[in-house]
């Protein structure tokens, strides 16, 4: 008989203190994967609303002449969304919104209608200091163009802000200008688009770990 014969016969080859252990607590076990996976759920949204200012971060950032915009068509604007575009126009103060961005709490924005439309917005950076009276908007813009409930998490209730300020609906195609955004200022999607990207791939990886059958 093989040596390997006799262990496997050994009522030693069974560690009694070891089957002793009390098994993993299930509360526990169901605790955690549902932390993995609420917080993939979480960083897959995230993605989705990050993705046209990734996208955009990765573009050519070549420029498109709109001229005079208060004369650009709306199919125009459509086809040319998520691009930069520049353009010329006299920028109304009445029924502007103005704005601080979460994270830059130093940048006061102001988002003003091109005048004579009220489908087409422009967003300036104020300038630190400037007293809203004295402040004169550029008439020359050029900058990420974008329709307004696509802005994305920096933007997020400003349709119902403007609404509110006019006592009015905006047309459902409604186009913002978001004036100095280019993609080489963007780069920041890119680097949080993959943070997010690794956070689904971990915490999905852990969560299939759990649920898979112990061999």
């Amino acid at each position: 008989m093989s040596e390997f014969t006799v262990v496997s016969h050994l009522e030693e080859a069974v560690d009694p203190e070891l089957m002793a252990l009390p098994s993993p607590p299930l509360g526990a076990r169901r605790a955690t994967l549902a932390l993995f996976v609420s917080t993939a759920i979480v960083s897959v949204l995230t993605l989705w609303g990050l993705r046209r200012e990734a996208a955009f971060a990765m573009s050519a950032g070549e420029v498109t002449r709109a001229g005079d915009l208060r004369l650009a068509p709306t199919h125009e604007l459509a086809r040319h969304t998520g691009h930069v575009i520049s353009g010329t126009g006299l920028l109304g103060a009445s029924g502007a919104l103005s704005f601080v961005r979460p994270l830059s709490p130093d940048v006061r924005c102001r988002l003003m209608p091109v005048a004579g439309r009220d489908d087409l917005w422009v967003e300036v950076s104020m300038p630190e200091g400037e007293q809203g009276t004295r402040w004169v908007p550029p008439h020359e813009v050029t900058g990420r163009l974008e329709r307004l409930d696509n802005l994305g998490h920096r933007h997020r209730g400003l349709r119902a802000s403007l609404e509110g300020l006019r006592s009015a609906p905006l047309p459902v195609e409604t186009y913002v200008i978001v004036n100095g955004d280019l993609p080489s200022g963007n780069r920041w999607a890119i680097v949080l688009a993959g943070l997010f990207m690794a956070s689904v791939l971990y915490n999905g990886l852990m969560a299939a770990r759990l649920v898979r059958p112990a061999t």
